[in-house]
């Protein structure tokens, strides 16, 4: 395992993980620390959430995928609003509180109030647009627990092997 583990690079928003081999305070938008077609997989899980300009983050990722590499993201699903289209749109930009009965920790989502992360929505098209708009080819893996009977959706942005395919 070590040998994937080494050529991993965790990125943080806003967290400080005292961990030399993470880059900290890192605009997702804007990543010149790191270069082009370095990685083959990208993950977020509840990052894009929080961008307004989702798009440029996304197009930002995919600069750093190698060719044939994939971007894989998760929006909170109630952050998808259907009236939106393919917009999104800023609720607040000083107030972001998700509702208590997301993560049941209401002590958090006090704590995150009057911060300065944006409160954002996105309409169904505009993960797909996104990566449409980065050159990226869009796609989504539905996840479904049998048991429970739930699921959910992650987005996919695939780097394509020859960048002239989109064209």
């Amino acid at each position: 395992m070590s040998k994937y583990w080494r050529r991993t690079l965790h990125v943080s928003l806003l967290a400080d993980w005292k961990d030399p081999d993470c880059l900290t305070n890192v605009d997702i938008t804007d990543m010149p620390q790191i270069e082009a077609n370095r990685f083959g997989l990208a993950l977020a899980l509840c990052v894009l959430d929080y961008i307004p300009k989702a798009g440029r983050a996304v197009a930002e990722v995919g600069r750093t995928l190698k060719l044939g590499g994939t971007f894989i993201y998760w929006i909170q699903p109630y952050r998808i609003d259907h009236r939106l289209g393919s917009g999104t749109k800023v609720r607040s930009w000083q107030a972001y509180r998700d509702p208590d009965h997301v993560y049941g920790n209401a002590g958090e989502s006090r704590a995150c109030a009057g911060s300065s992360i944006p409160d954002c929505r996105f309409g169904p098209g505009a993960m797909a647009g996104w990566a449409k708009g980065a050159g990226l080819i869009p796609g989504i893996v539905r996840i479904r627990d049998h048991l429970s009977e739930l699921s959910t959706v992650f987005h996919t942005a695939k780097k394509p092997h020859d960048p002239g395919l989109l064209r």
